[in-house]
C-alpha cells in the first residue's frame, strides 16, 4: 500500500510538472484548449519516458507506464480544470463590474453645431444623444488596427532573446530536449529495417540525429544568451546587478564546451565507421575467403570478418573446391 501510494506521488508530480510547462507553451497560442491540450500531451511525454526507461534491453513497456500515471493526470487534470474554470468566472465578474461601474460622460448641450453633416443625411442613423447611456456604457471599445496576437512564435521570440531568461534558460532546454526526443523517436522508425545489420540506414540516421540535435542546441544556446544579454540591460537601467545572466551565460559556454566534447569523441569516429563499412568495404579489415570442406559440410573463412560476409555466404554458396573472395 505505502508503495502503491509513493508511486501515485512521483506520477502525480511529474504530471504536474510536465502539464505546468506545457501549459505555459501552449496558453501562448490558445486560451480555449489549454487544458486539454496540456493534459494530453503531459500524459503522452510521461508515457513515452517511463516505456522506453522499463526496456532495459527489451521492447518498451508502454502499457504499464500508462498505468502508472493515468490517475495521477487525471487528478492533475481535474486540479487545472477547476482552476481555469474559477479563473474566467473571476475574469468576467470583474469585466462587468468594470462596464457597470463605468462613469458616465458628461453631457453637453446640443446645438445645431454640434450636429455631424452626416447626421443630417442619414435620418435613419441615431446620434449621440439618442443612444441610451446605458448602452454606451457597455459598448465594447473599437478594436485597434494590427494582430490580435503579435510576437506570438515562441521559435522566434527566443531566437531573438524576447524571452524571460527563467523561461529561457529552463523552460527551453525542456521544450527542446522533448522535441529532440520525438524527432529521435520519429527518425528510428523511419530507417527501422528487417533485414538485419545494414550500416548505411545506421549512418544517415546518425548523421539526421545529430543535425536535429545540432540545430535545436544551437537555437536553445543562441537564445538564452541574447535572453540573459537583455536581462542585464535591463538589470543596468535600474542601476542592479545582474548575477543571473553572467551565470548563465557561464552555464551556456560550459554546455557547448561539453556538446563539442561528446561531439568529437562519439558521433565522429562512429560515422567515420559508419561510413567506411557501409561505402567502402570496411579497408581496415583484410578482405575474406571462403571455401567449402568436408563435401560441402564445413566452410572455411579466411581473412577479415566484416559486414557482407553473411549476406554472402547466403546467396553465393560455394561448393567444394570454389573460393569466393571479396
Amino acid at each position: 500500500m505505502a508503495f502503491l501510494f509513493e508511486q501515485f506521488i512521483g506520477g502525480f508530480l511529474i504530471a504536474l510538472v510536465l502539464t505546468t510547462i506545457i501549459s505555459a507553451i501552449v496558453g501562448r497560442f490558445t486560451t480555449s484548449s489549454r487544458v486539454f491540450i496540456a493534459n494530453g500531451l503531459s500524459l503522452i511525454i510521461a508515457t513515452l519516458l517511463s516505456g522506453l526507461g522499463r526496456a532495459d534491453g527489451n521492447d518498451p513497456d508502454f502499457v504499464s507506464a500508462f498505468g502508472d500515471y493515468a490517475l495521477p493526470q487525471l487528478v492533475v487534470f481535474a486540479i487545472d480544470f477547476l482552476r481555469s474554470r474559477g479563473a474566467a468566472a473571476r475574469r468576467r465578474s470583474k469585466a462587468e463590474s468594470m462596464a457597470f461601474n463605468r462613469p458616465d460622460p458628461p453631457m453637453s448641450d446640443a446645438t445645431p453645431a454640434d450636429v455631424k453633416p452626416g447626421a443630417l443625411s442619414n435620418p435613419a442613423a441615431p446620434s449621440d444623444l439618442e443612444i441610451d447611456p446605458q448602452q454606451r456604457m457597455l459598448a465594447p471599445p473599437a478594436a485597434q488596427a494590427g494582430p490580435a496576437h503579435p510576437g506570438r512564435n515562441i521559435i522566434a521570440r527566443h531566437w531573438r532573446g524576447e524571452l524571460r531568461l527563467g523561461w529561457s534558460f529552463w523552460g527551453i532546454a525542456v521544450l527542446g530536449n522533448i522535441v529532440a526526443l520525438f524527432t529521435i523517436l520519429a527518425l528510428n522508425l523511419i530507417f527501422s529495417t528487417d533485414t538485419g545489420y545494414d550500416p548505411a540506414p545506421i549512418f544517415w540516421l546518425n548523421v539526421l540525429t545529430w543535425l536535429v540535435v545540432t540545430l535545436i542546441a544551437i537555437w536553445q544556446v543562441v537564445g538564452t544568451w541574447r535572453s540573459a544579454t537583455h536581462h542585464a540591460e535591463r538589470r543596468a537601467a535600474l542601476n542592479r546587478g545582474a548575477f543571473w545572466s553572467r551565470a548563465a551565460k557561464v552555464s551556456l559556454g560550459l554546455g557547448v564546451l561539453r556538446f563539442l566534447s561528446d561531439l568529437i569523441n562519439g558521433p565522429a569516429p562512429q560515422l567515420a565507421e559508419l561510413y567506411d563499412m557501409a561505402w567502402r568495404g570496411d579497408s581496415r579489415l583484410p578482405a575474406y575467403s571462403l571455401r567449402a570442406m568436408r563435401d560441402g559440410t564445413e566452410i572455411e573463412i579466411e581473412g577479415g570478418i566484416k559486414f557482407g560476409l553473411a549476406a554472402d555466404f547466403t546467396w553465393r554458396r560455394p561448393i567444394d573446391g570454389d573460393t569466393t573472395s571479396q
